[in-house]
């Protein structure tokens, strides 16, 4: 009876067994007919294969080495910045705080990284809409949150509009309840505003008294010393305008002169000298 009952258990575990592989390796290659379909923009054949069974939240790798690429489908829609996938994937129940495996990216952190600003924000808008963390930090905390990815300037050139579009936004993003005094490694928004030369945000977030114009963070940086390193002359001339600290110093020392002096911006070094 102990060896019939004892063959019984192993016959039951190596049956779990064969199941459970089967169903890793189902969800392996519908992760990757999934991700094919997106990347082909192949609305008919994505629509098709989310009304088959399979779990619409697995990544395209059953083993990851060092984990590149292995990323879930709403994660590719969104970098591809493929809005109608993202729609018809969020119809479908995808998970859309889902992480990837490599550095722990959400779907809204992979929106946000896109270059077009106009499609990278009404793939946030939605994703938040349909319940994404806005305040969400991937790299284990140490990324940065909804709004400080939103100030992207991939060019570091001054554009009204995209500044404009940024603001609007961001106004709505902590409607929402973003966090704006922790929004990164930087600490408050108004660092990353400074660094990608958006003086609209910078200029809205001192009048709602959300900073400070000579606030510094742990590392003893002022939005000035950030707007210098990056080359930002518009929100330097805006910060300095609005009598912004040019002597204060960071925890190494150095003041904004000094900062901008070691990019050999001599345009910002003048307005500096004034």
């Amino acid at each position: 009876m102990r060896k019939y009952i004892f063959l019984s258990l192993i016959f039951v575990c190596l049956i779990s067994m064969v199941y459970l592989i089967q169903s890793i390796y189902h969800n392996h290659y519908y992760a990757i007919r999934l991700t094919r379909a997106i990347e082909n923009y192949d609305l008919k054949r994505l629509e098709y294969l989310l009304e088959k069974r399979g779990n619409i939240d697995a990544k395209t790798h059953v083993i990851c080495i060092d984990c590149v690429g292995d990323i879930p489908a709403l994660h590719t829609a969104a970098c591809l910045e493929n809005y109608e996938a993202v729609k018809l994937l969020v119809d479908h129940g995808t998970n859309v705080n889902n992480t990837n495996a490599v550095n722990q990216l959400s779907p809204l952190n992979s929106a946000l990284s896109c270059q077009d600003d106009e499609m990278r924000l009404k793939i946030s808008r939605y994703l938040i809409e349909s319940g994404a963390n806005i305040n969400y930090r991937s790299n284990n905390g140490n990324g940065e949150n909804a709004l400080a990815a939103t100030l992207k300037n991939y060019y570091n050139q001054y554009s009204f509009e995209r500044d404009q579009a940024q603001l609007t936004f961001i106004i709505w993003l902590i409607e929402q309840g973003g966090n704006v005094h922790n929004t990164g490694s930087y600490g408050n928004l108004i660092f990353y505003a400074a660094v990608n030369n958006n003086v609209l945000v910078v200029e809205y977030l001192l009048d709602h008294d959300i900073a400070t114009i000579n606030l510094q963070n742990d590392s003893g940086y002022t939005a000035l010393m950030f707007a210098c390193r990056s080359n930002a002359k518009e929100v330097v001339m805006y910060l300095l305008n609005n009598e912004a600290n040019k002597e204060l110093r960071n925890d190494d020392g150095r003041r904004a002169i000094e900062i901008a002096l070691e990019n050999d911006n001599l345009e910002i070094f003048t307005l500096l000298n004034e």
